[in-house]
């Protein structure tokens, strides 16, 4: 009996301490004066909530009625945007068809001559005119003045003959089709992106009108609670027995702590309504002012570069078959300059302004009596949100961190070096990454990376203000002697930084070729690869005619290049060295065959008996280092080299070579 008094003696007072220390930290509501000028109610009747009640329940119902209004709105806001973007990617895939309809017709007609595609392009002219009404939001489109100028162009193009329609016919009419299937599958992919922000931002929506609806209701709580404790309070004035008095005392203690629960589940629940509103915000910020135009530029990837390298290849063949046309050709020329995504999005933009116009701020809407506007730290709730915002920091550097692994990993077993330009002090500084194996479909890989790179380049390597400078060293000149001695003119007045990065980059070219009796990449067909890239044509000038000179301007520099860039001690040299890999199981050889660094083996190297071979099929070697064969033919081997190949010669000869292990058979 004593142990269990003393038990609830100790429990009174714990909850007698816990109280107070509540106590200190929120501080109750001020008490209501007890003076004799104030007549407190007579019956409990008298405190009816109802009606604060009934009144703060219009409010918020209210409140939630216009919160759910403007959540319609924002989805039908992004339902729209999809449709809009999708009607838009309908257009400029009709205008493609249309084009696409063209040059097949074309293909047909070409044979008959200027009668048939006369009737062609009335033809095509009555069917545009038909579909005018359908067709007034094609004038947003660049590629629609590309278009225009094809057709109106087709009345003078009256002397094709067969290539023209081999042309129209077969290459282009497939390009097309590819384009149209690109641009349809990146559509899907965007469209599905797109969806998934909407999901995105719903869910936030969601949560906000969650936080919302929690957010009155422990306010609602508190207030209900603090009304209580003042009425205990009042009651408690008025009773002069102490016994009575000490009972009361009880109940303030129960109303005090149900009146301190209350209150921070109201500060948790308003702090917790203002950041997800911001949270709502930020998320409609960047999605109206980042992920719109995104997905636009995604969507419109490679479509007008496609459409403009597959109208160029039918410049080219105007070209070869009828010089004359010229004024054709720099009319075309211009509309494929026209093209642009970033003049197409503009006008887009601008045409559907209330579609794509971003949804206004959403604001705080506080409760009756609550005058706090801004997220603050209560004592009671600071330890809790001092850990969420620890984690939400490490949450945010994680995703940063996948998003740059994901942005930047092109392949898995390369890693390309990395070098900047210093123009204070005119250094180049070059990184080497550390040692990696790399395959022959890496090498397609890291070659393409290179040529993005300089493509990608606001400026180009060879600038274009000194583009003439440089097409006049090899334009009428005498001999190629001459060309070098203009080159190393002009290389002189290039920056510093440039002279380094063409001296490095054409002497690697220039190791390169040596090896095009492997690699099929000689100096010519390197400049044929690089020029565009390296040494951009201007618009203003012809395409056609200035393509050939900066070929032969590059293969030039790559042939000549000690004596275009001569090395002056400075800044870093290319130098030649050997690769040893080994032959067993180490080395991924290329698709094509064998090379000479495959074939080095140390004087430990297997030796085998002469071993008569049977040849299986015909073989022609592409190097003198291969032995050319035909089916049915006798092989003397002596020699393995690795797996794939083996040393020998022809029966009857005295030549040896390598012979291919996929075309023999050995005789036992």
């Amino acid at each position: 009996m004593n142990t269990k008094s003393q038990s609830n003696t100790v429990s009174s007072t714990s909850l007698v301490l816990y109280t107070s220390h509540l106590e200190c930290l929120i501080p109750p509501p001020p008490p209501l004066p007890l003076t004799s000028s104030i007549s407190l109610p007579s019956s409990p009747a008298s405190f009816n909530e109802d009606k604060p009640i009934e009144k703060y329940y219009k409010k918020e119902k209210q409140i939630l009625v216009e919160f759910d209004q403007i959540v319609k709105e924002i989805r039908f806001q992004l339902t729209e945007q999809l449709k809009c973007l999708e009607q838009r990617i309908d257009t400029q895939l009709s205008i493609l068809a249309e084009i696409q309809e063209y040059f097949k017709r074309r293909a047909d007609v070409e044979l008959d001559y200027a009668k048939n595609l006369d009737n062609l392009h009335k033809q095509i002219g009555q069917k545009h005119r038909t579909q005018k009404a359908r067709r007034e939001s094609w004038i947003l489109h660049s590629i629609y003045k590309l278009w225009d100028t094809i057709v109106q162009d087709t009345r003078t193009h009256v002397k094709y003959h067969t290539i023209m329609s081999d042309v129209c016919g077969k290459y282009m009419y497939d390009k097309f089709n590819e384009i149209a299937e690109d641009t349809r599958r990146m559509f899907a992919k965007c469209k599905s992106v797109g969806l998934g922000s909407h999901e995105d931002i719903y869910k936030v929506l969601n949560e906000l009108q969650s936080t919302l609806k929690t957010y009155h209701q422990y306010q609602s709580e508190s207030k209900q609670a603090e009304q209580k404790l003042r009425s205990i309070q009042q009651q408690i004035a008025k009773i002069k027995s102490a016994k009575k008095q000490k009972t009361m005392e009880k109940r303030v203690e129960k109303r005090q702590l149900k009146y301190t629960e209350t209150k921070v589940k109201a500060f948790k629940a308003r702090n917790d309504y203002l950041m997800t509103i911001e949270s709502v915000n930020a998320a409609l910020k960047k999605y109206c002012l980042d992920d719109v135009p995104d997905l636009i530029d995604c969507m419109n990837f490679g479509f007008h570069t496609s459409i403009a390298k597959t109208i160029q290849m039918y410049l080219s063949a105007h070209e070869n078959i009828k010089r004359g046309r010229q004024g054709t050709i720099e009319t075309l020329n211009r509309a494929i300059g026209d093209l642009d995504t970033v003049t197409d999005k503009q006008k887009y933009l601008e045409y559907y302004t209330n579609i794509f116009t971003m949804p206004k701020k959403i604001k705080f809407e506080p409760h009756k009596g609550d005058e706090v506007s801004a997220v603050n730290a209560q004592v009671l709730i600071r330890d809790e949100m001092q850990s969420r915002f620890i984690q939400m920091q490490n949450r945010l550097a994680g995703l940063k961190t996948e998003n740059d692994e994901d942005f930047f990993k092109l392949s898995h077993t390369t890693e390309m070096s990395t070098s900047t330009w210093c123009s204070d002090s005119e250094t180049f500084k070059v990184y080497t990454p550390r040692t990696v194996n790399i395959t022959g479909r890496d090498m397609n890989s890291v070659a393409g990376v290179l040529k993005l790179y300089f493509r990608e380049l606001k400026e180009p390597l060879f600038a274009r203000d000194m583009f003439d400078s440089f097409i006049s060293c090899i334009v009428d000149v005498e001999s190629e002697e001459k060309c070098v001695e203009n080159l190393c003119e002009v290389v002189k007045l290039l920056p510093r930084p440039i002279f380094i990065v063409m001296r490095y980059f054409f002497a690697f070219l220039n190791h390169l070729a040596e090896y095009s009796d492997e690699n099929m990449m000689d100096a010519s067909n390197l400049a044929s690869c690089l020029a565009p890239t390296l040494m951009p044509i201007p618009e203003d000038k012809d395409q056609v005619q200035y393509l050939t000179h900066t070929i032969e301007l590059i293969r030039t520099i790559i042939t000549h290049h000690e004596e275009v860039f001569p090395s002056d001690g400075h800044g870093p040299v290319y130098e030649k060295f050997a690769i040893t890999v080994t032959i067993d199981g180490e080395e991924d050889e290329d698709d094509e065959g064998i090379s000479e660094r495959s074939l080095r083996r140390s004087p430990s190297d297997d030796e085998v008996e002469t071993i008569e071979a049977v040849a299986l099929f015909d073989y022609v070697g592409r190097t003198e280092k291969e032995l050319s064969f035909k089916k049915n033919q006798i092989i003397y081997i002596f020699k393995r080299m690795n797996q794939e190949w083996w040393q020998g010669c022809l029966a009857g000869g005295n030549e040896s070579g390598y012979v291919p292990d996929g075309y023999i058979k050995l005789k036992t």
